[in-house]
């Protein structure tokens, strides 16, 4: 595997791991987006009722007989009050929750950078093993198989032309052998 397509396949696999990350940043913006338009939502609900207010005390004097009905109401604003407080202070602990998640991402961003170093040194001490210590390992296993190969190739044909002279030489001590045997036996 080439340099090349080993920083590819790690560019594809750390985008792979981020992608999740990305997702849920997209997601925690949402979301806070959403918190943001509610605020200013009850922003908006609260100068609502701030000017109500001011209408009911100057129709106070003019509506005395509907005072129980103001103090009903008053109640009811103050229920609202306290759920709005406390939608406030849900607000608030998802706010923390967010803050506490980013720092989560932070941390694994930073711990994935950390990885990606490592895997980066690791790498290089690997091209440079490999230029240093395994090429050179290498060509000395081809020069020594090379010139082996070549040795028997040689002591091959020496070989076939030695048993080649062994096969005339027979046949030559045959011939002699059948020409000394017919001198001898008469």
């Amino acid at each position: 595997m080439t340099d090349h397509e080993l920083l590819s396949s790690l560019s594809d696999m750390m985008d792979s791991k981020l992608s999740p990350i990305k997702s849920d940043i997209g997601i925690l913006k949402e979301e806070v987006s959403g918190l943001r338009k509610d605020v200013d939502i009850l922003k908006e609900d609260v100068g609502t009722l701030k000017t109500e207010v001011k209408e009911l005390r100057k129709d106070v004097d003019i509506l005395k007989e509907d005072v129980g009905t103001l103090k009903t109401e008053v109640k009811e604003l103050r229920k609202d009050v306290d759920t709005l407080k406390g939608d406030v202070n849900t607000l608030k602990e998802d706010v923390d929750t967010l803050k506490e998640d980013v720092g989560t991402l932070k941390e694994d961003v930073e711990t994935l950078n950390t990885e990606s170093r490592i895997l980066k040194k690791g790498i290089r001490i690997l091209n440079l093993k490999m230029e240093n210590d395994l090429s050179p390992r290498l060509q000395n296993i081809e020069e020594c198989y090379i010139s082996t190969f070549y040795r028997y190739r040689d002591g091959i044909v020496q070989t076939e032309q030695m048993q080649a002279d062994i096969e005339v030489l027979k046949s030559v001590v045959k011939d002699h052998s059948k020409t000394i045997q017919r001198f001898l036996i008469p």
